[in-house]
């Protein structure tokens, strides 16, 4: 008898603890490393046309969530921000010419425009790299994310680039958006 009664407590104890802990494993979410590999920053002006290109490649050290997730996440939160007007064209990786991204490179944002029959001509197309990716249950809260992308912005009209790597940890609902947060912030300085 007297070990049900501890029962009881000692189970709502242990239920109050979860929220307490998944609340500490999301505080403090965010970018937390941001590496400009080659190029400049200052290239990718605000405004700009891009096409995001789908699906990004990945590390032996990630894994998908959905194959084409990434891109079209990536799209929709640049056009939230307003950071870049993105389009979105989901390849199929798997039975294109190997060399079919490079060809692409050397289009003309016109002839892009006509290929993927897309309203404006874009100025950028940008692909990505999962470089890892790591998932844990933060109780209560959901499920923590600790992913790095290598993103490539590749001028069109200029033939120059733009590469970053980028580290995020957060709700992994939340981890693009911190990305192209942490863009905005240091493309426009706000």
């Amino acid at each position: 008898m007297f070990f049900r009664s501890l029962v009881i407590p000692v189970l709502l104890l242990l239920a109050g603890c979860g929220p307490i802990i998944g609340a500490a494993m999301v505080a403090g979410g965010g970018v937390k490393e941001f590496t400009v590999v080659s190029g400049q920053l200052q290239d990718l002006k605000p405004g700009r046309r891009v096409l995001v290109i789908s699906p990004f490649d990945k590390t032996e050290q990630a894994f998908y969530l959905c194959r084409g997730e990434e891109a079209a996440n990536f799209t929709t939160a640049f056009n939230t921000a307003g950071l870049f007007q993105a389009d979105f064209h989901m390849a199929d990786r798997f039975g294109e010419d190997p060399g079919w991204l490079e060809k692409l490179k050397q289009k003309t944002p016109a002839q892009i425009q006509a290929d993927f029959g897309l309203a404006e001509a874009p100025d950028l197309l940008m692909t990505g790299v999962i470089l890892y990716r790591s998932t844990l249950v933060a109780p209560a809260q959901g499920i923590v994310m600790d992913v790095g992308y290598r993103l490539e912005f590749f001028d069109l009209h200029r033939q120059k680039k733009v590469q970053v790597e980028v580290r995020v940890k957060d709700l992994f609902q939340k981890c693009i958006g911190a990305v192209v947060d942490e863009l905005m912030v240091r493309i426009t300085g706000h």
